[in-house]
C-alpha cells in the first residue's frame, strides 16, 4: 500500500467497496492505548474492516478492549497454539498463525500444532476463525 503513495484509509475504503467480506487493516502502534485509538479509527472506515493487532502483550490488551467495543480483531504473528489460545480468550475474531516461520523453528511438529490450532476453538467454544499466514512452501 505504501508504494501507491495514496493515503492508507483511502485505499482501505476502495478495497472495501470491491471485496464483500472481512478486510484486515493493521495497526502500527506498539502500545495498547495507541492501538485502541488507531483500531477504532480503522473500524469506522467500513463495516468489513477487521483490525489487525500483533501477538504481543500490548496487542492482547488492545484486542480485549476493541472486542469489548464490538470491533473485530485479527491477531497476527502467532507462532504457537498457546499464543492462539491467549488471543482467542481475549476475544480475537481471527487468529493468524505464521505456519512457515513456525515450521522453520520447529521442524516436524507443525502438523500437530496445526491440528491443535484448529481444534481448541470449537473445544472451548471460541468463535475465532483461523487464517493460516506466512506459508513458505508450495503444495506438491
Amino acid at each position: 500500500m505504501a508504494k501507491t503513495g495514496r493515503p492508507y484509509h483511502d485505499v482501505l475504503r476502495e478495497i472495501c467497496e470491491i471485496v464483500d467480506g472481512p478486510i484486515s487493516a493493521e495497526v502500527v502502534a506498539t502500545e495498547a492505548s495507541a492501538m485502541i485509538e488507531e483500531g477504532e479509527r480503522l473500524a469506522k472506515i467500513h463495516k468489513n474492516i477487521v483490525v489487525k493487532c500483533p501477538m504481543i502483550i500490548e496487542g492482547l490488551k488492545a484486542t480485549l478492549a476493541l472486542a469489548k467495543r464490538g470491533i473485530r480483531v485479527n491477531v497476527t504473528l502467532i507462532f504457537t497454539p498457546l499464543q492462539a489460545l491467549a488471543a482467542a480468550k481475549v476475544g480475537a475474531s481471527f487468529l493468524s498463525p505464521f505456519i512457515g516461520r513456525a515450521r522453520r523453528h520447529r521442524p516436524g511438529r507443525i502438523s500437530d500444532s496445526s491440528n491443535r490450532w484448529c481444534r481448541f476453538c470449537p473445544n472451548y467454544d471460541y468463535p475465532a476463525e483461523i487464517l493460516v499466514a506466512s506459508v513458505r512452501t508450495r503444495p506438491n
